[in-house]
């Protein structure tokens, strides 16, 4: 997991040219995609027709929920939405503008794309957001799981954002009276590999497994071996705060145990009481915040810098440890499975994203579109029921998608390792 980004927010706003756009889908579809960057092959698309049609429908505003399991599903869906002929804008996290160059900066805009602070609120992301759909020009597309968690087959919870910009919207236009409807469609990207790339995978684990000193049984199988690496990194990185080593029977345990010990730890510092019935993730998620909080806001203080910057590292390895997903690669140790683990531990140990090591195949499946009519037909709902059905209804029908994707996977990516 790549670490989170604390410099102040700054608002880029999309300023789409639909020249430079078709331009920059060119580059993307014959050299970028398939360069070593990303080494993504091809393309599949399913259900675009249905998109295409929605889309040239005027009163239609569409907004596309996306699974995010890599960092090259940007590029992934850009060919989509070409190959729908489809044009939309893109929320993005405001950490990837400051990580490019003032030119590829520009050419984001260009594409379409404005930054938002997931950690935070601000209001100006979210204006245009709505503002999109209200004009109509353009679609919304929106990775609603806030960040690549290097997961191909299953989706970690997604964020409720989407659910609000719909709603908010939907509001407005029906102020007009004119039947424009805000569409939502699940859309799911899956990666594969399409060669058998397990030399590559053991030698990128064998690499994590001599900076960790340590070695292991030959008889082990794949899933155990990765287990025990990302075991061995947890406890260095507890070490390396001066943290006890976990404790537990099973790993699971062991997971949990050092979640809580540094989450215990840092809600005891900063006076945090956790709400009654809170799960861990939600007190990270909360700590987090507040450490954001105060290492954007105007001080001169550097001490109370460099502690909120060792309180951001502490809880960033809490994030670590409580998102391997150990039990996902033990019902299916695949070989996309075990090499995506073992892409994320190598993640975690050097804060940097792990360019592909094999060629890869891409399916993008775009589900049946919904609107939050369908989800609350008596308009009974609260506000936060419908935004948490609605949230609920998309990546429910991104799983399935995902599940009959991989039923149908014949690419060595989809065998056991």
């Amino acid at each position: 997991m790549l670490n989170l980004y604390d410099r102040p927010f700054v608002y880029f706003p999309p300023k789409t040219n639909r020249f430079i756009l078709a331009l920059g889908r060119l580059y993307n579809r014959y050299y970028y995609m398939p360069s070593h960057v990303h080494m993504v092959k091809s393309v599949k698309c399913e259900g675009e027709d249905n998109v295409s049609r929605l889309a040239s429908d005027k009163r239609n505003r569409l907004i596309f929920l996306s699974n995010h399991p890599t960092h090259s599903d940007s590029q992934v869906i850009v060919e989509a939405f070409r190959q729908a002929g489809v044009i939309t804008n893109f929320m993005a996290a405001y950490d990837l503008f400051f990580r490019q160059s003032k030119f590829n900066r520009w050419v984001m805009q260009r594409a379409g794309s404005f930054s938002v602070d997931r950690e935070s609120f601000n209001s100006e992301p979210i204006k245009e957001a709505v503002n999109i759909l209200l004009k109509g020009k353009y679609h919304l597309t929106l990775f609603s799981e806030g960040r690549p968690y290097l997961q191909n087959d299953l989706l970690t919870p997604f964020q409720s954002g989407g659910a609000f910009i719909a709603a908010s919207a939907q509001k407005r236009l029906d102020a007009r009276g004119k039947g424009e409807r805000i569409l939502i469609v699940p859309t799911a990207i899956k990666l594969t590999h399409r060669k058998n790339c397990r030399d590559k995978i053991l030698s990128m684990l064998d690499d994590l497994n001599k900076f960790l000193d340590i070695t292991h049984d030959n008889k082990m199988k794949i899933e155990e071996l990765i287990e025990q690496t990302a075991m061995a990194l947890m406890e260095r990185g507890l070490k390396s705060f001066g943290f006890a080593l976990s404790k537990g029977n099973t790993t699971e345990e062991r997971q949990k145990y050092s979640g809580e010990m540094i989450v215990k730890s840092l809600e005891n510092e900063m006076n945090i009481i956790p709400e009654s019935g809170g799960n861990l993730n939600d007190r990270v998620i909360f700590i987090r915040g507040e450490i954001h909080k105060v290492m954007l806001a105007p001080n001169d203080d550097s001490k109370l810098w460099a502690l909120s910057r060792l309180r951001a590292q502490k809880i960033m390895l809490a994030m670590k440890i409580l998102s391997y997903p150990l039990d996902y690669l033990k019902k299916k140790p695949a070989l996309d499975r075990c090499g995506e683990m073992v892409e994320r531990l190598m993640e975690d140990k050097q804060s940097e994203a792990v360019p592909p090591y094999s060629t890869r195949k891409a399916i993008v499946q775009f589900g049946d579109a919904f609107s939050l009519s369908e989800i609350d037909p008596s308009g009974k709902m609260t506000r936060n029921e419908l935004f948490s059905e609605t949230t609920n209804f998309g990546e429910r029908a991104i799983q399935e998608m995902l599940d009959s994707i991989n039923v149908t996977n014949l690419y060595p990516g989809g065998e056991l390792f």
